[in-house]
């Protein structure tokens, strides 16, 4: 395993069972360092999803309100 930097990115380089090379992207390992929002969040959310998705529909039909009366 060795980990270079590629395509914009850290990637995680490894040989699979048949020895041919593959990749993956650090962020998607325990290689990388923690995100310092779920650190702080602790995973303490004040929204859950359901919540924000009901939000995004509200917004997009007061939106379409908006363009419908221009």
């Amino acid at each position: 395993m060795s980990i270079h930097r590629s395509g914009g990115g850290w990637r995680v380089f490894f040989p699979d069972a048949k020895g041919c090379l593959q990749s993956i992207s650090m962020a998607f390992t325990d290689l990388a360092a923690p995100d310092p929002y779920c650190i702080q969040s602790a995973g303490r959310s004040y929204f859950h999803i359901p919540e924000l998705l009901a939000l995004v529909r509200l917004c997009a039909g007061i939106k379409d309100r908006g363009a419908q009366n221009v």
